[in-house]
């Protein structure tokens, strides 16, 4: 941890980030002094290292309430998160066929924003059956394409890239999280508790309202956020079964994958838990649990790769650490201020092949991140680093 400070009227703080970031942000620190003051907020406020500015609450923020649930503060992409498969095959298999593997991919997972296939992914069974909670805020149009969306990768930051640990095995490494279904619920909620929080006087900031966990509100949120978590869950799933097809068609050593190591964490997500003598819900927006010997993956940026870590359990971090490197530019600022021939020239001097989108993820590149180095190095006391992995090719929505 790099400093503690404390905020009038509010929870201190227990932040990884340097304290000059953190002063140095109006944003950011306008925002964490919010949740802070947080009626409910229980103990304490943790930054992890990548923390920046989101909606309402920090991207890279932990927030433990007792006795209520915050919506904004799980956030739109309810359990987006992380997969990593480990797999049998080598690196230097890999890279004279990556554009053939890049091809194939992409035509069995729907990239983009709108993303969807055209019949349901033959992995549908995976789906877990949508709730009577869920129902109420997923619209028909969102339903209907419970499972021609289930295997999307969406757009922004999400990924699926290939990988070599430092003995050249390769790991695919997927990031994306609930698509449409998790925006609805997450809409609809954070809506519901605004009109709440307005009705009831109650003292909390707009775009923190929160719900008391003995509402018929929270309880049925609690059950719509469960069964979205499991979604992305699964969409991470059916996406990995299908990057193992096409591995498997094209390389002997990929025909058994199930062997392996994998992977599959959420990063936006609220869950209750027990810390500092009682249960409270502790709320991880862009923050992965790391619980003692749990394993965890981190995504740094395009250049510098992902790190599969084990949780060290820090309890002054609510046992979490950072879901990535965090952003240095947003992502106007990025596509105004970066040059895409100069990045991507980067890219290709360390070997890496880009598939993006028409604006070639500009606001993707590595110089839109902080250092993923010293993002890990802070946080150094909340996870140890077992592999580093190395881009070989990345595909972006």
């Amino acid at each position: 941890m790099k400093f503690a400070k404390k905020y009038p009227d509010g929870v201190p703080i227990k932040s990884w980030i340097d304290a000059e970031e953190l002063d140095g942000s109006a944003a950011l620190t306008e925002q964490t002094e919010n949740i802070a003051r947080i009626p409910w907020a229980f103990h304490h406020v943790a930054l992890m290292p990548d923390a920046h500015p989101g909606y309402g609450m920090p991207i890279g923020g932990v927030l433990a309430l007792a006795d209520a649930v915050c919506p904004s503060a799980v956030g739109y992409d309810i359990g987006c998160g992380m997969l990593a498969l480990k797999t049998g095959i080598t690196a230097s298999e890999l890279r004279p066929r990556i554009v053939d593997v890049h091809r194939a991919v992409r035509k069995v997972i729907p990239v983009g924003m709108g993303g969807t296939r055209s019949e349901p992914s033959q992995y549908a069974g995976l789906r877990p059956d949508l709730t009577d909670e869920a129902a109420i805020c997923v619209s028909p149009r969102v339903e209907k394409g419970l499972d021609t969306q289930l295997g999307t990768l969406g757009a922004g930051n999400h990924f699926i890239e290939f990988d070599s640990d430092e003995s050249g095995n390769v790991w695919v490494v997927i990031h994306s999280g609930s698509r449409g279904v998790g925006h609805s619920i997450a809409d609809h909620y954070i809506k519901l508790a605004a009109k709440l929080n307005h009705t009831w006087r109650t003292p909390t900031t707009r775009e923190l309202e929160c719900l008391p966990v003995d509402t018929e509100e929270a309880a049925l949120y609690k059950t719509a956020l469960e069964w979205a978590l499991k979604w992305a869950f699964a969409n991470r799933q059916v996406m990995a079964a299908n990057v193992q097809d096409v591995l498997a068609t094209m390389f002997v050593d990929a025909a058994d994958l199930s062997r392996y190591t994998t992977i599959n964490v959420h990063h936006n997500d609220a869950t209750i838990e027990h810390h500092f003598g009682r249960d409270v819900w502790v709320h991880r927006k862009g923050a992965t649990r790391a619980r003692d010997g749990e394993r965890l993956v981190i995504p740094g940026n395009m250049g510098q790769g992902t790190a599969i870590c084990t949780g060290l359990g820090n309890p002054d971090s609510f046992c979490s650490s950072s879901h990535g490197a965090g952003r240095r530019l947003g992502r106007q600022e990025a596509k105004r201020t970066l040059d895409y021939d100069t990045e991507k020239a980067k890219l290709d001097a360390l070997g890496v092949m880009l598939s993006a989108g028409r604006d070639g993820a500009l606001d993707e590149m590595p110089a839109a991140y902080k250092d993923f180095c010293a993002v890990m190095e802070a946080q150094s006391d909340l996870v140890t680093v077992d592999h580093w992995l190395t881009p070989i090719g990345v595909i972006k929505g």
